[in-house]
């Protein structure tokens, strides 16, 4: 009987030897695929492209979740994310500024640094400020339409004082075309820059809504800075 157990024991220590050499083989192609999964990934990982985050300046414009931040060499000012900058409109001396409602301009802000503005550019209302280290203080309300104290012919523009700033007054208009003046001045602004040297600014709100107000306005007055 001994040959018998000799090939039995035989049969199944080769059968043991198959298993461990299956089983080694499986361990290695496992490793191997373990391997190459972690090193794609780290591929994808290292060569995608990172989200980038939208609090970053963009030519002269800043953005944050709720706000935009524009700036330039001569002013800067906050307004709601509804607002964008017109290159296409805008030189080196006019900025031109709108906010948006889908398609549609609802607000428009043109601001001239050192030149003049057009000379049949006239408002119907005017915020009064005044000027202190480069930034604006609202004096007095945006009002009544700078016709109202006006008497006789009410259709051309005229230049006259109203709410004790100066300017050229659109008497016959009715649209919502706002003037930033200084009291006792007029709206063209001379202001002191940080360098020293003095840059005039003529800046003019319109607000192009079927039922206007100054909140736009008055908001971004109150962040305007001169630099």
């Amino acid at each position: 009987m001994a040959p018998y157990h000799h090939t039995v024991n035989a049969y199944h220590k080769s059968k043991r030897a198959r298993r461990l050499k299956k089983f080694s083989i499986a361990s290695v192609v496992l490793v191997f695929v373990i391997s190459a999964g972690v090193g794609i990934d780290w591929l994808i990982t290292k060569y995608r492209p990172q989200d980038s985050i939208q609090s970053v300046e963009s030519t002269a414009t800043v953005q944050s979740s709720t706000i935009n931040i524009f700036r330039n060499q001569y002013f800067q000012f906050q307004a709601d994310r509804t607002w964008v900058e017109v290159p296409e409109q805008s030189t080196d001396t006019k900025f031109v500024f709108s906010s948006l409602n889908g398609p549609l301009v609802e607000h428009q802000l043109t601001v001239y640094v050192n030149e003049p503005a057009p000379a049949k550019l006239a408002a119907t209302r005017v915020l009064p400020v005044e000027l202190n280290r480069g930034r604006f203080k609202q004096i007095a309300s945006i009002d009544k339409h700078c016709n109202n104290d006006e008497s006789g012919l009410k259709n051309e523009p005229k230049v006259i004082t109203f709410n004790q700033v100066t300017f050229n007054c659109d008497m016959g208009s009715n649209v919502y075309k706002v003037f930033v003046g200084i009291i006792g001045g007029t709206n063209s602004i001379a202001a002191i820059r940080p360098d020293g040297s003095t840059a005039t600014y003529t800046i003019v709100y319109d607000d192009l809504r079927y039922i206007p107000s100054a909140n736009q306005i008055e908001s971004i007055v109150e962040t305007f800075q001169i630099r």
